[in-house]
């Protein structure tokens, strides 16, 4: 499993990570070096660690394609008390199913704000205005494509600044 995450912004930064040891261990790579939206990475890893470590660190699996808690509990209340009602997805003409959903901005991102803070070295957590999901998913139920999108208010050097964010996900088998 490798895993390619580029961030650019007030601070661009740059990880990757390759799964060893049948999953077992990571290797990650990170640069604060991102030129024309390329990262730059040294031939050593950063940082060497083991499954457990990962967790702990980013808060979730390295290999979770989704950096957040999604379940029913998690669905923003707009979409009321039926969790049946959330994401009605469509059909697409390749046969790809397509929905979307909408989070809540707290329970959804407790995993997801520990990997925010170690990958930019932030001194405090994020804190979420919104964030939105569309899931395209083949006819066997795999990922196809993640569209992430969110806005979120992050503190550098003592300074709050609000974020917009959108992340693209691709996945091959």
């Amino acid at each position: 499993y490798d895993y390619l995450t580029i961030t650019e912004g007030i601070m661009s930064v740059a990880e990757k990570i390759i799964t060893t040891d049948g999953g077992q261990n990571f290797n990650i790579w990170r640069t604060k070096s991102v030129k024309n939206g390329e990262p730059v990475f040294g031939n050593d890893p950063s940082f060497v660690m083991t499954y457990d470590e990962t967790r702990a660190e980013y808060g979730t699996d390295a290999m979770n394609p989704v950096p957040y808690v999604v379940s029913n509990k998690t669905i923003h209340e707009s979409y009321g008390a039926d969790p049946s009602a959330t994401g009605l997805g469509t059909l697409d003409e390749n046969g790809n199913y397509k929905f979307t959903l909408k989070l809540n901005t707290n329970e959804s991102v407790m995993n997801y704000v520990k990997q925010m803070k170690h990958m930019s070295e932030l001194g405090s957590y994020p804190s979420f205005a919104f964030i939105t999901i569309e899931f395209v998913l083949d006819s066997e139920f795999r990922f196809v494509s993640l569209h992430i999108t969110e806005k979120y208010t992050v503190t550098y050097f003592g300074v709050p600044a609000s974020c917009n964010a959108e992340m693209y996900q691709e996945f091959t088998y």
